[in-house]
């Protein structure tokens, strides 16, 4: 009876022992490089982390959906690559800039 005991005994120190611990880190921790695109003032330390944020706290829509309202406003604007978009976006004003982004964001 003894020898059964000891024997389950070493099989969970041997399990114990190897497994690895996940160590999880605490906000302070992590570097928040993904700021809210509703300038809200939140930052996130992933870009999932962030458009989590963004569909639940501003009821926005999906990454695809907002990428593709984008492209449909490029389009209409007329511009066929990335320089292109980059002359016209420098050339908007401020207030051009936030239209442009809560149209985005709708």
């Amino acid at each position: 009876m003894n020898n059964l005991i000891q024997n389950i005994e070493m099989r969970n120190t041997r399990r114990e022992n190897q497994r690895k611990k996940h160590v999880r880190r605490c906000a302070k921790e992590l570097q928040k490089e993904f700021p809210c695109l509703y300038n809200c003032g939140k930052e996130y330390a992933t870009d999932a982390a962030r458009n989590m944020h963004m569909r639940e706290k501003h009821n926005e829509v999906t990454k695809t959906e907002r990428d593709r309202k984008a492209r449909e406003i490029i389009r209409t604007c007329g511009l066929k690559n990335n320089t292109e978009i980059v002359n016209k976006l420098s050339q908007l004003t401020q207030v051009q800039q936030n239209q442009l982004q809560s149209e985005l964001l709708v």
